[in-house]
């Protein structure tokens, strides 16, 4: 898979038939240099990240669960989440209206990106459905980008590169707020907005980031959760000419009483002027999945999720 971006920040692993991107000197990249041996007994896999898990948190003991659903295998520390995970991505429209504008361009030759991966739930079904689809993962937080890295080799997965960065408007180093360094703790709603991830007994951690339009050079479709920060993605890739290069685009846009504009609408204008016909557009219902301190949090900051569905006029 051809990459035309800036490597140097980042140590790349080819493990099996993927490619993995972890930040040079982070806890990641010296956790697997000391537990990831020169050659991978699958067998082993699970009892590999097991470990690095456990030196990331210095915590002596700590055991991946395995539920297996829809004809794949998800590890995680958390059933539970597995489960709202795979639940919460496929029995939504959305998902099918993505099969669907995927469908009409799968004889071109386009990347999937997968902007907020998380455990690699997404990216596990859709790879199920397209198996030769060209895929790029992007996951910041460590604990979930480790067991990324399980699911996607347990599940034999090919063309696909995993990065351990967010993404934002610029290369940089950048606070990631929410449940972080805890097997326990939910990672969906970490955010590099910390009107978004800041939440009562959370904390932050510092991440990589990194612009997504320096990853974008060939006919793209995109699926961006990133809590928070879909906008200032979407101005990144408008700056430096990318949507020209996007075919589809299946965005959560994330908003409290905080945000300073309408980000829901601005990202709308932008994919209008830039030749996309908004294909869905509705107003998703997450409170069944929070917990009790998220319910009171995103009723103290009325924190909403839009999901915006948009394809070239072109496909239509």
């Amino acid at each position: 898979m051809n990459i035309p971006t800036n490597k140097k920040d980042f140590n790349v692993l080819k493990i099996e038939k993927l490619e993995i991107w972890i930040p040079k000197k982070s806890q990641i990249d010296k956790a697997l240099s000391l537990f990831l041996p020169e050659k991978l007994d699958p067998s082993k896999l699970i009892s590999i990240i097991e470990r690095s898990v456990c030196w990331v948190l210095n915590v002596e003991k700590v055991q991946l669960k395995e539920l297996k659903i829809g004809g794949l295998k998800i590890y995680s520390f958390n059933e539970n989440i597995s489960l709202e995970l795979y639940e919460d991505s496929f029995a939504q429209k959305e998902y099918r209206n993505i099969i669907r504008n995927i469908e009409k361009l799968k004889n071109k030759d386009f990347l999937f990106f997968d902007c907020g991966a998380n455990i690699g739930v997404y990216i596990l079904k859709l790879k199920d459905k397209f198996p030769n689809l060209q895929s790029i993962c992007f996951e910041p937080d460590p604990l979930s980008f480790l067991v990324l890295i399980a699911n996607s080799l347990i599940n034999n997965l090919s063309n696909l590169t995993l990065i351990n960065a967010a993404l934002s408007d610029k290369t940089d180093s950048k606070k990631m707020y929410g449940e972080v360094n805890n097997i326990h703790a939910d990672s969906r709603g970490n955010s590099l907005v910390e009107e978004w991830g800041d939440r009562e007994n959370c904390g932050s951690i510092i991440v990589r980031a990194v612009a997504l339009s320096d990853f974008i050079n060939n006919r793209s479709y995109i699926k961006i959760d990133v809590e928070g920060e879909e906008l200032n993605i979407i101005k990144n890739l408008e700056k430096f000419g990318k949507l020209r290069k996007v075919e589809g685009l299946h965005i959560e846009v994330h908003t409290t009483i905080k945000d300073k504009i309408d980000k829901y609408l601005e990202i709308q204008k932008i994919l209008s002027n830039n030749g996309f016909e908004i294909t869905f557009n509705e107003e998703k219902e997450f409170e069944q999945y929070l917990s009790n301190n998220l319910k009171k949090w995103k009723k103290q900051m009325s924190a909403r999720i839009f999901t915006i569905e948009a394809i070239k006029k072109k496909f239509i």
